[in-house]
């Protein structure tokens, strides 16, 4: 990755990039399924799994391009970090396009961003950001991008109707 960046590319703009990936996927999903309770185009299954994995692909580079440029700073962390928060949301509502959760794409939200809110938080406190050996970061998003890729090769699948709940009495 070291000569396929050149130098002068601000590590905001790989961020920013790879942020741009994720709102894309979610546009997406929410633009063929508005509800997030029927079945997209199969091709938007593999969007969102190429868009996915080119976000981690981007998020991992940033901070390496920074490295590289002697260009990190306190505020390069925080505008990571925070389309890192915004990442989990926009994901989420790609994931609930996918297995047609509807209302309880909620509930995906919930499960990301809560982890990510306890370990920013610890990291605040212990200077310190521990991450166990398989985390939401990489083997995480591996397995989200691989249903999305599941999905569009094997098209609507048994696993969608797991997640498939009436939420006709519960209003979000």
């Amino acid at each position: 990755m070291r000569h396929s960046l050149p130098a002068l590319d601000a590590t905001f703009q790989i961020t920013l990039t790879g942020f741009s990936f994720l709102v894309l996927s979610a546009l997406l999903g929410y633009i063929c399924s508005p509800h997030l309770d029927t079945a997209p185009p199969r091709w938007v299954h593999l969007a969102h799994g190429l868009l996915l994995f080119l976000y981690q692909t981007f998020d991992a580079v940033d901070g390496k391009q920074a490295r590289r440029t002697s260009s990190s700073s306190p505020l390069g962390e925080l505008f990571d970090h925070g389309c890192d928060a915004l990442a989990c949301a926009f994901e989420a509502l790609a994931l609930g396009s996918t297995l047609m959760c509807g209302g309880w794409t909620l509930c995906f939200w919930v499960v990301a961003a809560v982890p990510f809110y306890l370990a920013t938080w610890e990291h605040f406190f212990t200077n310190t950001l521990i991450l166990p050996t398989i985390n939401g970061p990489t083997e995480g998003l591996m397995l989200i991008y691989v249903s999305h890729l599941f999905t569009f090769f094997t098209g609507f699948s048994e696993i969608t109707t797991l997640f498939r709940l009436d939420s006709t009495s519960i209003s979000f």
